[in-house]
């Protein structure tokens, strides 16, 4: 049974590394993810004020 969970656990586990370059990549997916909500807010500010800004 241990060398079946293992081997899961090893197939299952295929992500970076521990260390430095993984915290590296995880930073700049955090940054990434960051500039794509900023991007949909603003996108959807410039979609409302394209249709209602005459009301405003």
């Amino acid at each position: 049974m241990e060398k079946l969970r293992r081997q899961t656990h090893d197939l299952l586990d295929f992500g970076l590394p521990h260390g430095w370059a993984g915290s590296l990549v995880n930073a700049f997916l955090i940054a990434l993810i960051f500039a794509n909500v900023v991007a949909v807010v603003l996108e959807s500010i410039a979609w409302l004020h394209e249709d209602f800004g005459d009301y405003f």
